[in-house]
Formats: C-alpha cells, structure tokens, sequence
C-alpha cells in the first residue's frame, strides 16, 4: 500500500477557504475595534484642549481668542498641538461656548 507525502489540492482548498471565511468574520469587527477607539482619542483630545483653555483663563482671566495662542504653547501641550485622529487637522474653538471645542467639521461616522 502506498502512503502519501503530501497534501491534495482539495485540502489545499478547503483550508483557503476556511482562512477566507475566517477573515471575512473577523475584519468588521477589528474595523469597528479601531473607530471605537479613534472616537475615544477624539474625546480624550477635546477633554484635554478644554483643560488648557481653563488653565489659560485662570492665568489670563480671559479664554484665548482662538487655540492657536495655546496650540503651540508648550506649558499647555508638550507635544505640540493637538490633532483629531479623524481628520488629522488640529481642532477649532466654537466662537458660540466660550471654553468649549466645536467639532462642526469633524464626521467621526456612526459608533
């Protein structure tokens, strides 16, 4: 009786096809893994821009005119200025709330 060495092109087959099924389950759910987690970026980076414009206000009695004057501002970000994980542009104070973000521009799509 002979034995074989080798692997047939149907179990070839069947094990790409497993792989395949496999990937097309798994990609939509690492997919929402990341939005999920840009969305928190988003958040955690307005929650500290609203912190140093607090800061800001508290030294200057008044809030900046725009996030300029702080982006750059190492006291408030020592890393440079802050960038949504979305659009990768540095966000914009809402001229309506004072101390608040306006996140008009950004489109973090559904959740």
């Amino acid at each position: 009786m002979r034995t074989r060495k080798g692997v047939t092109l149907i179990e070839l087959l069947v094990a790409v096809v497993i792989l395949a099924m496999f990937c097309v389950i798994m990609i939509p759910g690492i997919s929402r893994i990341a939005h999920r987690a840009k969305v928190a970026g988003c958040e955690s980076n307005i929650q500290k821009i609203e912190d140093a414009m607090e800061k800001f206000k508290q030294e200057n009695g008044s809030y900046p005119e725009n996030l300029k004057i702080i982006a750059w501002d190492t006291t408030y970000f020592p890393a440079g200025p802050i960038v949504c994980p979305f659009t990768q542009k540095e966000y914009v104070k809402s001229p309506a709330e004072e101390g608040k973000v306006d996140l008009t521009e950004h489109d973090h799509g559904s959740t």
